[in-house]
């Protein structure tokens, strides 16, 4: 979509809702045919993606902006980084959470038991008493970027634009000694406000 593939999807249910279905599965290897040219000039849609430096800077510019946490919630207090090769856990200074589910190989709270992903309503509801609306840009992110795309790619398909992606995630964010981050929870007031630098190495996932 950034780069200006006009009609881009997922497979609600993956493979299995595939299969479920009745649709036959192959095993052969197909060889692509290179195209002579891609058809437009890339990036088609600059504005679907965040970078880390406007990230950092709308946090402090933008009062609409928000950059939405899509991790489960240990991971958003610090408890944990999430990934067994990150060592340093917290979030962007000013994050909020959006949700997601228990780590980052699941998405419990955006897919039906069939692996099915949640509806525009459903998420709508998701997000009741969260520190973000629908009236906000909301550029989500998670640890390495795969989650984040779920709440984008709904949005996107619901007709919303105000939207983006921060694809660097905590992963990005964390190789940066002088950024502002935050360990806990700003919504309770249990939160303490530090740098990169500043955070213990002792937080990957075990």
């Amino acid at each position: 979509m950034w780069a200006g593939v006009e009609n881009v999807k997922v497979l609600d249910g993956s493979l299995n809702a595939w299969a479920n279905a009745g649709y036959e599965l192959e095993t052969t290897d197909n060889a692509p045919k290179a195209a002579t040219e891609f058809g437009t000039t890339v990036p088609a849609h600059p504005e679907y993606w965040t970078s880390i430096e406007d990230a950092a800077r709308r946090l402090n510019e933008d009062a609409n902006f928000r950059l939405v946490s899509i991790r489960s919630y240990a991971e958003f207090k610090g408890e944990t980084s999430g990934y067994t090769y990150i060592d340093k856990a917290g979030e962007p200074k000013g994050a909020v959470w959006g949700k997601a589910g228990s780590d980052p190989y699941h998405m419990e709270d955006y897919t039906h038991e069939d692996g099915t992903y949640i509806t525009m309503d459903e998420m709508k509801k998701l997000w009741e008493g969260l520190d973000f609306t629908l009236d906000n840009h909301l550029s989500f992110y998670c640890g390495t970027g795969w989650r984040a795309t779920i709440p984008f790619l709904i949005m996107y398909e619901n007709g919303y634009t105000n939207m983006s992606l921060y694809d660097g995630g905590w992963y990005q964010w964390q190789m940066n000694d002088e950024l502002s981050v935050q360990v806990g929870d700003p919504k309770t007031g249990e939160v303490v406000y530090t740098t990169v630098k500043e955070l213990p190495n002792d937080k990957a996932a075990r």
